[in-house]
C-alpha cells in the first residue's frame, strides 16, 4: 500500500474531517482521562498510526511527564503530527517514526501503554502480515504485560445499523461546519472499509493476549475500547 497517495482522504483535510466523528474531542479526552488515571507520571506510552497528529496534541498536553513515541507509515501525515509535536511541552519527551508496527523496537521491558485510534479500521481481517490479527499481535509484542491498550474504530453490526445512522452522520458533520459536499461521499468510504463488529474485534483481543475488551466510548459508528495486555 502506498500510505502517502491511498489515503481515504486528503491529507490537508484531516483535521477538517475529524468534525464529522460525533464526539471526537470526547473520545481524545476520556483517553487521556484513562491514561492519566491508570499509568505512573513517567509512563512510556505508544501511539500506533500517530500522523495527524491528534494524540500527539492530547498526551503533549497532559500535566504527565509522560514518553510518547508514535509511528506512523505516510510522510504527509507525520508532518503533521511533527509540528503539532513543536507546539507541545513534551517535545523533547516524544519520538515519531516513520514506518509501521514492524520497524519499531520497544523499549526494556516495553511500553507501559499503547493506543491505536482510529487506525485498525483500515487493515484487513484476514490472515497475512498486513491484516488486523497480525497488527495487534504486533503492539500486543511490544507492550509489558498489564499495559493499557485503548482503541477506537469504525465499528458496527450490520448494514442495516449503518444505513439506519447515515442521515443523522451528514447532518451531524453539517452542524459541525462541514459543506455537505465535503462529506457527502464519506458513508461510502467507511463503507467500503474493511471494518468489523464489537463481537470480532473482542474475538481479536483474546487471539492476540488482550483481556476481553470494555468499551468505553461509543457514537454512531464509532467504538472504543480499553484493554490490558495479558
Amino acid at each position: 500500500m502506498d500510505y502517502d497517495n491511498d489515503l481515504a482522504f486528503a491529507v490537508e483535510c484531516y483535521r477538517k474531517m475529524q468534525k464529522a466523528l460525533p464526539g471526537a474531542d470526547a473520545l481524545y479526552r476520556l483517553v487521556l482521562a484513562q491514561l492519566e488515571h491508570s499509568l505512573d507520571a513517567q509512563a512510556h506510552i505508544l501511539v500506533a498510526g500517530a500522523g495527524g497528529g491528534r494524540e500527539i496534541e492530547t498526551l503533549g498536553a497532559s500535566s504527565r511527564a509522560f514518553t510518547i513515541t508514535g509511528f506512523d507509515p505516510s510522510e504527509e501525515m507525520l508532518r503533521i503530527a511533527r509540528h503539532y509535536r513543536e507546539l507541545s511541552s513534551a517535545k523533547n519527551r516524544t519520538g515519531l517514526v516513520k514506518g509501521t508496527i514492524s520497524d519499531l523496537e520497544a523499549p526494556g521491558a516495553g511500553f507501559d501503554a499503547a493506543t491505536s485510534l482510529l487506525v485498525m479500521h483500515f487493515f484487513p481481517d484476514e490472515p497475512g502480515p498486513d491484516g488486523k490479527l497480525a497488527y495487534l499481535r504486533a503492539i500486543r509484542q511490544r507492550i509489558r504485560p498489564g499495559a493499557v491498550f485503548l482503541l477506537a474504530d469504525v465499528s458496527y453490526e450490520d448494514e442495516a445499523a449503518f444505513d439506519a445512522m447515515e442521515p443523522v452522520f451528514l447532518r451531524h458533520a453539517e452542524l459541525a461546519g462541514l459543506h455537505h459536499d465535503v462529506v457527502a461521499s464519506a458513508p461510502a468510504t467507511i463503507k467500503a472499509m474493511p471494518t468489523i463488529s464489537g463481537s470480532r474485534t473482542a474475538e481479536l483481543f483474546g487471539e492476540t493476549g488482550f483481556s476481553p475488551p470494555k468499551l468505553f466510548f461509543q457514537t454512531l459508528w464509532y467504538r472504543g475500547w480499553t484493554a490490558t495486555a495479558v
